[in-house]
């Protein structure tokens, strides 16, 4: 029996899945995800048990493990290169303490001794040049989040290649931007908060305020990264929030699983004991695994509360014949209704379908040609982030210069100014590329389509 597109449609994305079936999946936007979508959480907590199991949570945290590691160490070569940028001497010495503070001793000691080794050995030129082949490698650990996501909101990957690297990479500078700022909060907060003070002419109290609600500002800081993956890395189209239950879940997890991992080991467990020099290795390896699985469990989180405000909040979300959780399909995927008698509707309703498919077929073979076109204007939007996030690190670098007492303030901000400036154009170049008349019109013309099959459907099976 042939599938078909729901009459609702205003606030739905579109993906065809792999037997050829339109899925549907409703935004919810005008339900907040703070009300569970209308779940108890006892309701919630057992959803998101079956979910867990169904989409092997698991096993999917063990191989973001697996790419993490590789990642790891590009990704933080990658932000030493950043932090190069920064006029604050000893900062890798004061880094170097900030991890040890947040990962086990000997998963630390692991980190940091490769870390030295690599920025020791390679020269500045070498390190200048292998910065963008260190951001393509830490790419691979987001691309592999991408996928993992989509896989816990049930949803086939339907972009093309082009577009999911330029996502993943797009999103790993994102998450550097909000590490590198993070960062500078956590390890110089306090000297920060006392500058301010002296700056705007209060006393100890701005002081002691600035150092409280650092590590609050850090945490929300984090939550706001994690919200920006839950919203982009998926192939589904959703309304953002600034924080979300599944990301306030995934920042708790992963705080609370990291300090008692570092607990464990401090006063229970030595790893090195066990499996000598593999301990460091091992301890690193585990606590990727619970980053990812914090991660995925968060995304199962929102996941769900958006199935279920899509049943119970959002008009229209379920048509009659539509299939319900637990049975065979989706709750986001369900097929019309056949009267028995009405035999002739039956050959009409399938050849409007066929014939609606040939046309999106023709319509998504002209969106492609135009996606070649297109493959330019990515590239450009990768240099464009680029150069932005370049821009606010140096103006970054050039705020903090005072407090450091570097003479050099005008040439950074100078510089971070014309950073910011030439990203911004590139942009807007971009954004003006979305608005190219042909996709208008091949966009356009699935709609008018789509309208047209709706019609003749209603008229062959009344």
């Amino acid at each position: 029996m042939p599938c078909f597109p729901s009459k609702s449609r205003s606030r739905a994305r579109r993906t065809r899945r792999h037997d050829g079936c339109i899925v549907n999946r409703e935004m919810a936007s005008d339900v907040s995800p703070w009300k569970l979508g209308g779940l108890t959480v006892r309701e919630l907590a057992r959803r998101v048990w079956r979910e867990i199991e169904e989409d092997e949570v698991a096993d999917r945290g063990a191989a973001l493990a697996y790419y993490f590691l590789f990642a790891l160490f590009p990704a933080l070569l990658f932000l030493t290169a950043l932090l190069g940028l920064l006029p604050i001497p000893n900062l890798m010495d004061r880094l170097m303490e900030y991890v040890t503070r947040a990962l086990p001793p000997d998963a630390a000691s692991v980190t940091q001794k490769t870390l030295r080794e690599i920025v020791r050995g390679a020269h500045s030129g070498l390190l200048s040049l292998g910065v963008l082949g260190a951001l393509w490698a830490a790419s691979n650990g987001m691309a592999s989040i991408i996928s993992a996501l989509n896989a816990v909101y049930d949803v086939p990957e339907t972009r093309p290649f082009w577009k999911h690297k330029t996502l993943a990479i797009g999103l790993t500078l994102l998450f550097s931007g909000f590490i590198l700022t993070a960062l500078v909060l956590m390890v110089f907060g306090p000297k920060i908060g006392e500058t301010i003070a002296g700056w705007v002419g209060l006393g100890w109290l701005f002081t002691v305020v600035w150092n409280v609600i650092s590590i609050p500002v850090v945490v929300l800081l984090v939550s706001l990264g994690v919200a920006l993956v839950y919203y982009l890395a998926p192939a589904v189209e959703q309304k953002f929030r600034w924080v979300t239950p599944g990301s306030a879940l995934a920042v708790v997890l992963w705080l609370a699983m990291s300090a008692a991992l570092r607990w464990y080991v401090t006063h229970f467990a030595n790893y090195n004991a066990t499996y000598g020099s593999l301990g460091g290795a091992i301890l690193l390896m585990l606590w990727l695994y619970l980053s990812g699985v914090a991660l995925l469990l968060g995304g199962e989180v929102n996941a769900v509360i958006e199935h279920a405000a899509a049943e119970r909040g959002a008009a229209d979300a379920k048509a009659a014949g539509e299939a319900v959780p637990g049975e065979a399909l989706p709750a986001n995927v369900f097929r019309l209704p056949v009267r028995p008698a009405a035999r002739a509707a039956v050959s009409v309703t399938e050849g409007v379908a066929r014939l609606a498919r040939l046309e999106v077929e023709l319509a998504v073979s002209e969106t492609r040609r135009v996606a070649v076109d297109l493959g330019l204007a990515s590239a450009v939007a990768m240099v464009a982030a680029i150069i932005l996030v370049t821009g606010l690190t140096v103006t970054l670098a050039a705020a903090l210069a005072p407090i450091f007492g570097a003479d050099w303030r005008p040439l950074l901000s100078a510089g971070g100014g014309g950073a910011l400036l030439a990203g911004a154009a590139l942009a807007w170049s971009i954004y003006r590329v979305r608005h190219l008349g042909v996709l208008r019109e091949t966009f356009a013309s699935i709609k008018e389509t789509w309208q047209w099959a709706e019609r003749r459907l209603k008229s062959g099976t009344t």
